[in-house]
């Protein structure tokens, strides 16, 4: 069992490797950095021209809340699920079901920012006038059709 979780740590390790020497790396940062994801999330609000009241922007802002509350979670959850697997490596006999349980509640957490973020985004979207919900419809149509495109069907 030792020599499943080397091997694992090895395959990791040249993932990493092969993230940083192929350029993908600033994509990977950025998109863990909530500072940077918020500031992309205003740009495409400001583009879209809605004109926000104050309910709606703070709307908007609790959207903003959740987002960074999820980015955040994941880079921690990131560090707990290495730190597990350190543990368990450097252990005699590994306990393959101690990090199953933690990938486990790493994951439960995601599920549950995903669902707090679409919540606070049907709110968002629900406080918006018809007019301003079919702009925003249409940029959420061209952000589909733009993931589409580079990430098939």
């Amino acid at each position: 069992m030792r020599k499943k979780v080397r091997v694992l740590l090895a395959a990791l390790a040249v993932v990493f490797m092969a993230v940083s020497v192929s350029g993908c790396a600033g994509w990977w940062h950025r998109r863990h950095d909530a500072d940077w994801v918020l500031k992309k999330m205003d740009s495409k609000i400001e583009k879209l021209e809605l004109g926000l009241t104050d309910a709606q922007k703070m709307k908007f802002e609790a959207v903003k809340q959740k987002v960074a509350e999820y980015i955040n979670y994941h880079k921690d959850s990131m560090g707990k699920a290495v730190k597990a697997l350190n543990v368990e490596a450097a252990k005699e006999t590994p306990d393959f079901n101690a990090l199953v349980k933690t990938v486990k509640e790493i994951n439960g957490g995601k599920r549950d920012g995903m669902d707090a973020i679409a919540d606070s985004f049907n709110d968002f979207h629900m406080s918006l006038d018809n007019g301003q919900k079919k702009k925003f419809l249409n940029a959420l149509k061209e952000m589909a059709e733009h993931i589409e495109k580079w990430h098939g069907k």
